[in-house]
């Protein structure tokens, strides 16, 4: 076996342990490939049968015929995004504007919903100051939680800790500064 068909294997083996839907927790991955056949420049583009037809068995990924010149292309990919992420994120035709020479697009989602092992108190939130990425403070919610088996990590540059979640953990990492 070659080391491709090996990557091919695993990958789908991965994406099967991985994947899970259920009415507490989803696991949601979804690929896609969005085909154009036609060059910027007005000449044909051909793709490999075999990869293609690879990508849609191995790695799970829808398959679309695609013109990257025609805004139906891009209204086309973000109703498949929002889609495949419950319509968390619904992204407009002009956000994905595509270079004239686009003649490929491989867009893969991953939507992870689950709950905390032990809940909040709603009665311990407060609204406080926030400071988003471009300096501007909004007042926003803050969850507070008190967990005495709760391990923390501190060191010069992080400090690092975890909630447990009821599929996995939620690790949170903060800088010193």
């Amino acid at each position: 076996q070659s080391d491709v068909e090996t990557m091919a294997s695993e990958t789908g083996k991965l994406y099967r342990v991985n994947y899970f839907d259920n009415e507490v927790n989803k696991l949601k991955i979804a690929n896609s490939l969005w085909l154009d056949e036609t060059a910027g420049d007005g000449g044909r583009v051909s793709y490999n049968q075999d990869w293609v037809l690879s990508a849609a068995a191995d790695y799970y990924a829808s398959v679309y015929e695609a013109e990257f010149s025609q805004e139906s292309t891009a209204q086309a990919l973000g109703q498949w995004i929002s889609d495949h992420t419950g319509g968390l994120l619904h992204p407009s035709p002009e956000t994905l504007n595509f270079d004239q020479n686009t003649v490929m697009a491989i867009v893969n989602t991953l939507w992870y919903q689950t709950q905390w092992s032990e809940p909040f108190d709603e009665d311990a939130t407060t609204t406080e100051d926030f400071t988003t990425a471009d300096g501007e403070i909004v007042s926003w919610d803050f969850m507070h939680k008190t967990d005495s088996l709760g391990a923390v990590i501190e060191t010069e540059e992080y400090t690092k800790s975890a909630i447990s979640l009821n599929q996995g953990k939620m690790i949170f990492v903060l800088p010193q500064e």
